[in-house]
């Protein structure tokens, strides 16, 4: 394999919103245990899905931490058919809805409009096509008490934060290994899983 099977967020990208916020309701779906929360984050020992590794890992980083299990309202899980987990929590008097999936699925909650819709499925094809896993993120305020996240979801009023871009990093003998092959006459073809043979 290429890459180090390692993945790192390499990039936030906020939509009108701190970078901070961003992260707070990414990191409120992120499903994973540590080990050693006391340690600097560089250090943490984090058991879970690759992606989510990266990502409490780097919020720890930025100073956004996971929020507390006391806080916690309600959760929507993960799976391969909604392509997205929801978590409600509270901070302060107010309930927040964030919600962290597949971008191109989580604009159709949002209240975008399609210029503005148009401009971020720019954004996620460009950072797509250089190599990036594309995440979204949407978020809403309830300074009331919350309905279900599932209906929360069926208003289609969510706001976009924005996306986050993960890379598995390439291994460090890659380079040298591809100018071999190069070099031995072998002609190269990087395919991605949509490519035709």
């Amino acid at each position: 394999t290429l890459t180090q099977a390692r993945m790192e967020l390499v990039a936030i990208i906020p939509h009108g919103v701190d970078e901070k916020i961003v992260l707070a309701n990414a990191i409120a779906n992120a499903d994973v245990v540590l080990e050693n929360p006391d340690d600097a984050p560089e250090v943490w020992k984090i058991s879970g899905r690759p992606v989510e590794v990266a990502l409490v890992r780097a919020s720890g980083v930025k100073g956004v931490l996971r929020i507390s299990p006391e806080r916690l309202v309600d959760r929507f899980p993960f799976s391969s058919v909604h392509k997205f987990a929801g978590t409600m929590y509270r901070e302060g008097d107010a309930v927040h809805l964030g919600v962290f999936g597949a971008p191109e699925i989580l604009l159709g909650y949002t209240r975008l409009t399609s210029e503005e819709r148009a401009k971020i499925e720019a954004e996620i094809a460009a950072r797509a096509k250089a190599g990036g896993r594309v995440l979204g993120v949407l978020g809403k305020k309830f300074d009331h008490e919350p309905p279900p996240i599932k209906d929360a979801l069926e208003a289609r009023d969510l706001n976009f934060l924005g996306l986050v871009v993960f890379r598995d990093p390439l291994r460090p003998t890659v380079a040298h290994a591809i100018r071999r092959i190069g070099q031995a006459g072998v002609r190269q073809r990087l395919l991605g899983p949509h490519d035709p043979l």
